[in-house]
């Protein structure tokens, strides 16, 4: 909502009138469409990863957005502290071969099947998935993570991390030490009844200003806009 109230503001200041107020002449012209959402909206407030002993956490939300899955759920405020067991590809055959509940998985495939397969039917706690496509340079741009989601399950009330080059190598190097805890904080929001909202700004043309021509922007993961 203050991302959508800061483009209005900005609209409003470049000379832009609300639809429901332009008189003929006012040809650049906005309006905010609402949308009622048919689940809760999820909102991130906070997340961090860290090695058990070590004195700073190796992923936080504050500086990387993307590391909490969404529809992850909250831990306790102290967050979850268990043992780490890395299952490879996160397959089923070497999710299998280890006993994973309880405990916090890593593996290296991809985050949402890793979830299902670890936490919603073998009992983890968590999964930490590490899985960069090549175009984004993941040896290069070492920080880098990529937006991913879960299903929501109330039941299982768990969550997702979703890791970085950096902070992969860091869990990888501390395994090869021995036995490695990890502890996971996560805090998230949930709205029932949360209404999306749209803005839409149109400049009329002088000659036909009955009709439009579209232009959007997307930015996403895997746009080139």
């Amino acid at each position: 909502d203050a991302a959508l109230d800061h483009v209005v503001e900005r609209l409003a200041a470049a000379g832009y009138v609300l639809e429901s107020l332009a008189t003929a002449s006012d040809r650049l012209r906005y309006r905010v469409e609402e949308y009622p959402l048919s689940a809760p909206a999820w909102e991130p407030i906070s997340a961090t990863l860290s090695i058990h002993g070590s004195e700073r956490p190796i992923l936080e939300l504050a500086s990387n957005r993307n590391m909490l899955v969404t529809r992850s759920f909250s831990t306790t405020p102290d967050g979850v502290t268990a043992e780490l067991v890395f299952a490879g590809s996160g397959s089923r055959t070497e999710l299998d071969a280890l006993d994973v509940r309880g405990k916090i998985v890593l593996a290296d495939g991809d985050l949402s099947r890793v979830f299902r397969d670890a936490v919603q039917e073998r009992g983890a706690l968590g999964v930490l998935a590490y899985s960069l496509p090549g175009y984004l340079k993941p040896q290069v741009n070492k920080h880098s993570i990529q937006f991913k989601r879960i299903t929501m399950d109330e039941a299982a009330s768990s969550w997702g991390i979703a890791l970085s080059t950096d902070a992969r190598e860091k869990l990888q190097t501390a395994l090869e030490d021995g036995p490695v805890q990890v502890t996971v904080q996560t805090e998230v929001k949930w709205t029932p009844n949360a209404i999306e909202r749209t803005v839409v700004a149109d400049i009329r043309g002088s000659d036909v200003p009955g009709e439009l021509t579209s232009w959007g922007f997307y930015r996403g993961n895997r746009t080139n806009d």
